[in-house]
């Protein structure tokens, strides 16, 4: 009897001790969340697990949704039908369509109701599987369109614009303006972003980031790869 009742205490300490390293670990979390979120923001990272893109490589993706696109865009009906054709190739679970027309939306922030392939790649990117590293990558192979190892401001310019038409909510362009950023929308901050870049990491001054100068400045403007 006495031998049952200390397994009995033990067993209830352990349970004790998983519990309280759990509220440990879950109070570790909430603090490591950001005092105010962004709903929009939000529910892109909730698509992503429901497009079932994010079990796909990015460059994969990129290549087989571009290969439907007409004079390098796509129209939402299109998109959509890429994106299931994907599936099906990669014999992954479809989702439902809605869930795809809502991916199309996240990307499509300027509203002209179709993806030119610089917003179907910087989209892919926040959607889709692959290291920090593996993103940027492809990312900076698409904007190195001449294959020579190197990107100009313009290109630069081209890449920004279209993540920042994907990320800059409203609520977020209202928060920056109360932290003193102030720009008139996404375009004019990836003008001013692509300009910062190039004068802090153009060290030989020929207006080229090779790809490692263009990751170094990315990640230390943003603490992280806002891809992942």
């Amino acid at each position: 009897e006495a031998e049952r009742e200390r397994k009995r205490e033990e067993k209830a300490q352990r349970k004790a001790k998983r519990r309280q390293e759990r509220l440990r670990e879950e109070e570790r979390q909430r603090q490591m969340q950001p005092a105010w979120r962004d709903q929009e923001l939000d529910d892109v990272r909730r698509l992503k697990g429901k497009s079932g893109l994010s079990d796909i490589p990015l460059r994969l993706a990129f290549s087989h949704i571009t290969n439907r696109a007409i004079k390098g865009k796509l129209t939402r009906d299109d998109f959509v039908n890429a994106c299931r054709s994907l599936m099906d190739a990669q014999r992954k679970k479809m989702p439902r369509t809605w869930v795809l027309q809502d991916v199309f939306r996240a990307i499509d922030r300027d509203g002209n109701g179709s993806l030119d392939t610089a917003e179907i790649m910087c989209g892919l990117a926040l959607f889709c599987a692959g290291s920090q590293d593996e993103k940027m990558h492809c990312v900076f192979d698409f904007l190195d369109t001449d294959h020579s190892g190197t990107i100009c401001m313009d290109e630069m310019y081209t890449m920004l614009a279209a993540v920042f038409k994907i990320v800059l909510t409203d609520s977020v362009q209202r928060r920056m303006r109360e932290f003193g950023i102030d720009f008139e929308g996404p375009s004019e901050l990836a003008s001013l972003t692509a300009l910062e870049a190039f004068t802090t990491c153009d060290l030989e001054g020929d207006g080229k980031l090779g790809f490692y100068e263009f990751k170094k400045w990315f990640q230390g403007r943003t603490g992280t790869s806002i891809f992942v």
